[in-house]
């Protein structure tokens, strides 16, 4: 996630400067956020402390009256949510939903818990902040920030569940990204002509003989490539924070994209729940207004690829968009031999769109009910060939980490041992289906199965015990030692059920073990 803070960095001075107004005390905050920026992945305990501080000089900058600004006041209000954003995202839900932190003793951090907020308070500050200014003084990083807290907010299903007005947050999600969409691809297109102009005026550009004469004064900008007219200076630097880049655009479309999937993943799921939280009014209001969105969103992007001729990067987008349209085919037609086909045909490849095959296919399989044996066996098979392709391709990518000493190993192991995990998942899925049969000639089976399961949860151990070498960060290395608890709890449970055929061992609080209790296999014992 993009979030870049306002105003021109200064250098610390060597002597510390009494704090009087509130642009003292912004620089300041900016300062230490700097510095805690630069303990973000090695130290997290500095990290958090210099948050704290930049924090607390931005609740004084809030309340100084000395040389006030409206300016000065937004920058802080920005720097602040962002603050506490960034917080979230990189420690209390890094990958989106990995507490960094619950390895962390942070008992000697006094008012530690200022800067630790849940996402719907953080939501609620943002709004705060939007709410509060002008137009004319919010910049797109803050709209932004807040659409990105949205879609964490709908990605997150115990909060979507409990919390959250889902049908008020999808209208303020909507109508926030329509605002910024049309002002991004506006700001694009003023550049677009901006630069046309300055290519027709070329030939007015006197040669630069910066090289050849020696005469030309270096500290000055005599000497270098100008136009004919030099009355006054036009050449001002533009703020980093409010250039619009088609990289942004693609970014805020692609969370557009992926806010419409989760909601659509939550329409289906209440469809089929026998404890739905939403009514059918409700939930066909939803699918009606997110429907129409998709819509908008395809005509924009049709807009930007063919009228408007903005180039933008496709990659993520064609992703989403492909879990999209098997959702529809989920939603429409309920043939899971149609959704089959569709994942077999698929025009692009590679370990992400395989992780979307495997995300969209889990999903598939847990709507379809008991009873439909032979349709979860099928989806459940195709599942394991995915996984193992999968498998492969970040198992050669690790190697090569491991050839170059690359500091991107740690991340390859991560992803690699969470793969193996859903592996292990799904053979025990595939047991479960088949042990429901109930008949001898599944023995054989089923005994394979088990022996699957258990090799690829202790593969996974084994492979996330090693070290990552020394480039590793420390929050790669918090997320190794939680994806080898992953795979350790299956371990135990594994050699539990198949010894004593029940679960007798105490397990804590850490090992998120909620998260089995709605699988196919674990549920039955746990």
């Amino acid at each position: 996630m993009k979030r870049v803070k306002f105003g021109k960095k200064k250098n610390a001075q060597a002597k510390k400067k009494q704090l009087v107004t509130q642009d003292d005390y912004y620089e300041e905050a900016v300062l230490n956020e700097e510095q805690a920026e630069r303990w973000l992945l090695s130290d997290i305990k500095k990290s958090l402390r210099f948050y704290l501080i930049a924090y607390n000089l931005y609740e004084v900058g809030l309340t100084t009256q000395e040389e006030r600004t409206e300016s000065c006041t937004y920058n802080i209000c920005y720097n602040q949510t962002r603050l506490l954003l960034q917080i979230h995202t990189d420690y209390l839900a890094n990958n989106g939903y990995i507490n960094i932190l619950r390895y962390i003793n942070l008992e000697d951090i006094p008012d530690i818990e200022k800067i630790l907020l849940e996402l719907p308070d953080i939501i609620s500050r943002l709004e705060n902040v939007l709410s509060s200014f002008s137009e004319d003084n919010i910049t797109w990083d803050l709209k932004f920030n807040l659409l990105t807290s949205y879609l964490s907010m709908v990605e997150s299903s115990d909060l979507t569940r409990e919390s959250v007005n889902l049908i008020d947050l999808c209208n303020r999600f909507i109508d926030l990204s329509q605002n910024l969409i049309s002002s991004q691809i506006n700001e694009l297109k003023s550049w677009d002509s901006s630069s046309e102009g300055q290519d027709s005026n070329i030939s007015t550009f006197q040669r630069d003989t910066l090289d050849s004469d020696n005469s030309v004064d270096r500290t000055r900008g005599t000497g270098i490539l100008t136009g004919n007219n030099n009355e006054g200076d036009s050449s001002e630097m533009m703020e980093v924070s409010d250039q619009v880049t088609t990289d942004s655009l693609s970014e805020l479309l692609t969370n557009c994209y992926k806010f419409s999937q989760s909601v659509m993943e939550f329409c289906i799921e209440n469809v089929n729940s026998n404890d739905a939280t939403i009514n059918e009014v409700q939930n066909n209001y939803l699918v009606d207004l997110i429907t129409k969105f998709l819509l908008y969103l395809d005509d924009v992007l049709s807009s930007i690829l063919v009228e408007e001729k903005i180039e933008i990067k496709h990659e993520d987008l064609d992703i989403v968009r492909f879990a999209i349209e098997g959702l529809k085919i989920i939603t429409v037609t309920n043939r899971p031999d149609e959704l089959v086909t569709y994942i077999n045909s698929a025009s692009i490849e590679g370990i992400e769109l395989n992780l979307s095959k495997i995300d969209l296919l889990e999903f598939a399989i847990n709507q379809i009910d008991d009873e439909q044996k032979d349709v979860q066996w099928g989806l459940a098979t195709l599942l394991n060939r995915i996984l193992n392709d999968t498998r492969s391709r970040l198992s050669l990518s690790r190697n090569e980490c491991i050839k170059t000493n690359s500091d991107l190993l740690s991340r390859m192991v991560f992803q690699l041992c969470d793969v193996t995990i859903t592996s292990s998942d799904n053979e025990l899925r595939r047991f479960a289906i088949r042990k429901r049969e109930n008949s001898d000639a599944n023995t054989e089976v089923l005994n394979i199965l088990m022996k699957n399961a258990v090799t690829l949860v202790t593969n996974a151990m084994n492979i996330a015990e090693k070290s990552c070498g020394l480039q590793e960060t420390i929050v790669d290395k918090l997320k190794r030692n939680y994806i080898f608890n992953q795979a350790r709890l299956r371990s135990q449970l594994l050699q539990e059920i198949t010894l004593k055929g029940q679960i007798s061992i105490s397990l804590d609080s850490e090992t998120n073990v909620d998260q089995l209790k709605d699988h196919s296999f674990y549920k039955l014992f746990l």
